[in-house]
């Protein structure tokens, strides 16, 4: 035991302090993740407004971006469609309604969509198909720029990620844009 509290004591109040700073019960490494990655979308929309006097990305490029916005954090569930729990092509089909853009509900559907366009020429908003299962197209995102999409992770809910992140960039198949 160190100190009066001690231990237990301690692990206690940290995590009573914990709840109360973030209202709830969530871990606080989620809390972080969440918030790292709230920020990388919010400075990237940031970016794309400040880029907006040069018109180097449309108002719905722009839209997008923000659309996008309140589903980082939001868990995966496959089928789901809403914000308890969201699948990759349900976020994507989501996102591009709120811009008027009408998507085929799957992943492999959306690849059908708009026209192709070579990875040196990316911009926000177009589509990021991968092959997560070995399959052919099984998981789509959204280029935010820089490199980085927004998509709905198995394993982490809606996120941002790195096309260069190893998992990513060998899993990648083609970009489709819609916009």
């Amino acid at each position: 035991m160190r100190g009066p509290i001690g231990r237990i004591g301690r692990v206690s109040i940290w995590l009573l302090l914990c709840g109360i700073a973030i209202g709830g019960c969530m871990p606080a490494k989620r809390v972080s993740t969440e918030r790292s990655e709230r920020t990388e979308v919010a400075e990237t929309i940031d970016q794309v407004r400040e880029a907006q006097s040069e018109e180097a990305a449309s108002p719905k490029q722009r839209s997008l971006l923000m659309a996008c916005e309140p589903w980082v954090g939001v868990p995966y569930r496959y089928g789901g469609t809403d914000e308890s729990g969201v699948d990759c092509s349900a976020f994507v089909r989501s996102v591009f309604s709120k811009v008027e853009v009408n998507l085929p509900r799957t992943s492999r559907m959306q690849s059908e969509s708009g026209h192709a366009v070579g990875r040196a020429s990316l911009e926000v908003g177009d589509l990021l198909f991968f092959n997560t299962s070995g399959s052919g197209v099984s998981h789509v995102g959204i280029y935010i720029g820089d490199s980085r999409f927004i998509h709905a992770s198995t394993s982490r809910g809606v996120i941002v990620s790195s096309m260069n992140e190893r998992y990513y960039a060998e899993r990648f198949l083609f970009a489709r844009r819609i916009l």
